[in-house]
């Protein structure tokens, strides 16, 4: 098995260049850089998490019994613990 050498080096925005070195001729890879997602947030945490826990608790009271609806009961009640862990530690 040969050793491969890796040469990267930003070729235009948004993309890496790729040269890979190796016994064979050198192959040339262009791969898109991924862009990280970001979201100013108007409301704060606790408040979103409080949001989403009234959406599942009304979303679970119009199903019938069974064990979907406790799911969504149960994760109502973990986002309202989200909630008071975050105001506890901020």
């Amino acid at each position: 098995m040969s050793k491969l050498t890796y040469v990267a080096a930003l070729s235009l925005p948004g993309q890496i260049y790729f040269r890979i070195k190796d016994q064979n001729p050198v192959a040339e890879i262009t791969m898109e850089k991924k862009r990280r997602r970001r979201i100013n947030h108007t409301l704060t945490l606790e408040h979103r998490l409080a949001q989403a826990a009234k959406r599942l608790r009304a979303s679970a009271h119009r199903m019938p019994s069974g064990p979907a609806r406790e799911l969504r009961f149960q994760k109502a009640r973990q986002m309202d613990e989200a909630g008071e862990m975050s105001k506890f530690l901020s």
